[in-house]
C-alpha cells in the first residue's frame, strides 16, 4: 500500500499511527531503520576488523642456501623444510646449487623454529629434461642417496631464526 504525500499539518502519516508533526513524509520514519542498519553494519565491520588483526599463522623468516653433493654444487633438485606446525616450505635448487624457500608466497621463507629437512635430486627434476612437454612426466633415477629424500632418514635439521638467517650449506655425501 503506497502512502500519498501529506497535504495539511492536521493530517496523520503512516496509517494514523503518527501525527504529522512527528512525520512529514513517509521517508522520515523509514530513515530511522536505515540509520540503525548503518550503525549495526559499522559495528559489525569494526568487530570483524579487530578479529582480523590477530595472529594470522606461524611466524616466518626468509631462508636461502646451497646444496653440495660430493663437494660440488647440486645443479638441480628440490629442498623441503617441515616444522612441527604449519605447512612445509619448498625451494628449487638452481644450476649453482642455490635455493630459497617459499611457504605461502614467493620467498617468504620457512616457519621459525626447528625444521626437518629433505632434499631430492631425480633425473626428472633436471630443467633440461623438462623441455619436451609431449613426453610423459617421470621422476626417473635418483641421483643422491635415498636417505636424504625423507624427513625421517635425512638426519638434516635446521633452526630457523626470527631475524636474519645466514645462508645454509647442506653437504651431502
Amino acid at each position: 500500500m503506497e502512502e500519498k504525500p501529506l497535504d495539511s499539518p492536521n493530517q496523520v502519516c503512516h496509517g494514523g499511527r503518527l501525527p504529522v508533526s512527528s512525520c512529514d513524509t513517509k521517508f522520515r520514519m523509514q530513515g530511522l531503520p536505515i540509520r540503525m542498519f548503518s550503525a549495526v553494519g559499522m559495528l559489525f565491520f569494526v568487530l570483524v576488523s579487530l578479529v582480523g588483526c590477530g595472529d594470522s599463522g606461524p611466524q616466518m623468516a626468509p631462508v636461502t642456501g646451497q646444496v653440495l653433493f660430493k663437494g660440488k654444487p647440486l645443479s638441480f633438485g628440490g629442498v623441503m623444510f617441515q616444522s612441527s606446525s604449519g605447512q612445509p616450505s619448498r625451494g628449487v635448487i638452481d644450476s649453482e646449487g642455490k635455493f630459497y624457500l617459499t611457504t605461502v608466497s614467493d620467498g617468504d621463507g620457512a616457519v621459525v623454529g626447528a625444521n626437518k629437512v629433505r632434499i631430492t635430486c631425480y633425473e626428472g627434476q633436471n630443467p633440461e629434461s623438462q623441455k619436451d612437454t609431449s613426453a610423459e612426466v617421470s621422476l626417473g633415477k635418483l641421483l643422491i642417496p635415498r636417505r636424504y629424500t625423507q624427513f625421517s632418514t635425512s638426519n638434516l635439521t635446521v633452526e630457523v631464526k626470527p631475524d636474519q638467517n645466514e645462508p645454509l650449506v647442506f653437504e651431502l655425501e
